[in-house]
C-alpha cells in the first residue's frame, strides 16, 4: 500500500530548490520563492489537518524566504556595482574630455 503525500509540501520543496539554483536570475528566484513559500504554508497547513510531509512543507518554506532573500541582495549588489560603474566612465570621460581641450595642464 503505498503511503499518503502532501502534494502541496512536495511542489513547495521543488519550487524552493528550483528558486535556490536560480536566486541570480532575481525573476525565477523571486517569483519561484514565493510559490514555494506560498505552497508550503498550504502544506503546512494540510499537515495539521493530519496530511504527511511536515518536513518537505517545512523546508520549502525556508528555501522559499532564503530565495527571495538572496535575490533581493543579488539586485542591490548588481545595482550597486552599475551605479559605481558608471559612476567611474562618467568621471574618465569627464577627465578624457578637460586634457582633450586643454592639453598643455598638468594634470593631464
Amino acid at each position: 500500500m503505498a503511503t499518503a503525500t502532501n502534494g502541496f509540501a512536495v511542489a513547495a520543496l521543488v519550487l524552493g530548490i528550483v528558486a535556490a539554483v536560480f536566486f541570480w536570475t532575481v525573476v525565477l528566484g523571486i517569483l519561484l520563492g514565493i510559490l514555494a513559500i506560498v505552497f508550503g504554508a498550504v502544506g503546512l497547513s494540510r499537515v495539521t489537518a493530519g496530511a504527511p510531509s511536515k518536513g518537505l512543507a517545512t523546508a520549502g518554506v525556508v528555501l522559499g524566504v532564503v530565495s527571495v532573500i538572496a535575490s533581493i541582495a543579488f539586485i542591490v549588489v548588481i545595482g550597486t556595482a552599475a551605479h559605481n560603474a558608471s559612476h567611474d566612465a562618467n568621471d574618465q570621460l569627464s577627465h578624457f574630455t578637460f586634457c582633450f581641450n586643454h592639453p598643455d595642464d598638468p594634470s593631464c
